[in-house]
């Protein structure tokens, strides 16, 4: 769950976290529920082993139109080219991203300060 970094104010202060922390990750263990349906995953070419691999042409590709394929049912939102452009907008242009930038100055502000 990447949310930890979000909102630094609140879960430093629920956690009492002293001044020199930084939440990197948390954890959460449980079972799926018997009825959900298990979301779509990207292993292939996002999982790296060993090292990185940078992709060719052919293998982005590929990811297009495997993004293509996962997300067709949604649609594309109006002025989006293509479902990578998408997934960009909504990982790295949305309120959520302005958020985590904004908490993580703050993290390393407070990191900083005296």
């Amino acid at each position: 769950i990447g949310d930890i970094l979000e909102n630094g104010e609140i879960h430093a202060e629920l956690l009492q976290l002293p001044k020199h922390t930084f939440p990197v990750a948390m954890l959460c263990f449980g079972h799926p529920m018997a009825s959900g349906r298990r979301a779509p995953r990207y292993t292939e070419h996002v999982v790296h082993t060993n090292h990185y691999h940078r992709l060719n042409a052919e293998e982005l590709e590929e990811v297009s139109r495997g993004l293509a394929e996962t997300h067709a049912p949604h649609g594309l939102a109006p002025g989006t080219a293509n479902y990578g452009q998408a997934v960009y907008r909504r990982k790295f242009a949305s309120e959520f991203m302005r958020e985590m930038n904004r908490s993580v100055t703050w993290w390393m502000e407070r990191w900083q300060s005296q």
